[in-house]
C-alpha cells in the first residue's frame, strides 16, 4: 500500500508539472499569434490607407478616425467614399458610410486612437495584456480637394 501511495503521489506530481509547462506554452503561442496579427493588420491599414486623407478625429465614447478615401461609384464616376476607423465590440475594424466592414484585430481589451497629423496613433491592449503601438500616416485633405469635394456636394 505504501508503494502504490508513492506511485501515485509521483504520477500526480508529473502530471502537475505538465500541466504547469503547458500553460505556459499556451500562452507564449498566445503572444506570438497576437504579435503576429498585430502586424499584418497594421499592414493591412498601412495599405488601405494610402490614398487617403484625415477629416475628422472623435473621442468620445470611444475613440474614431473618420477618413475619406477616392473611389468610383457604380456608374464609373468619380467619388468618394467616407470610412471609420474604430473599435466595435472586442475588434479594431473599419467601417464605411455604406455598412462595409474590414476586420483588422480581434481579442482587444482596449483600444486608443489619436490624431497628431500627420499620424494616426494607435495604442492597444490585448486581453493577456500585451500592448501594442502603431502610427499610420494619414495626411489631411488639402485646399483643393476641399474645393472638389464643396462642389460635388
Amino acid at each position: 500500500m505504501v508503494i502504490s501511495m508513492a506511485i501515485l503521489i509521483l504520477t500526480s506530481q508529473l502530471l502537475v508539472a505538465t500541466v504547469g509547462v503547458l500553460q505556459k506554452a499556451i500562452k507564449v503561442t498566445q503572444q506570438q499569434q497576437n504579435t503576429i496579427n498585430w502586424h499584418i493588420s497594421t499592414i493591412q491599414l498601412d495599405q488601405f490607407l494610402a490614398d487617403a486623407y484625415f477629416t475628422h478625429h472623435q473621442d468620445q465614447d470611444g475613440s474614431k478616425i473618420t477618413f475619406r478615401k477616392p473611389d468610383t461609384n457604380q456608374s464609373g464616376e468619380e467619388a468618394e467614399t467616407v470610412y471609420y476607423l474604430k473599435r466595435m465590440k472586442n475588434e479594431m475594424v473599419v467601417v464605411s458610410q455604406l455598412d462595409g466592414y474590414m476586420p483588422l484585430l480581434g481579442k482587444l481589451k482596449q483600444l486608443q486612437l489619436d490624431y497628431q497629423r500627420p499620424f494616426v496613433q494607435i495604442d492597444t491592449t490585448f486581453t493577456d495584456q500585451s500592448r501594442y503601438q502603431h502610427e499610420v500616416f494619414l495626411e489631411e485633405q488639402d485646399e483643393q480637394a476641399k474645393k472638389k469635394t464643396i462642389k460635388t456636394d
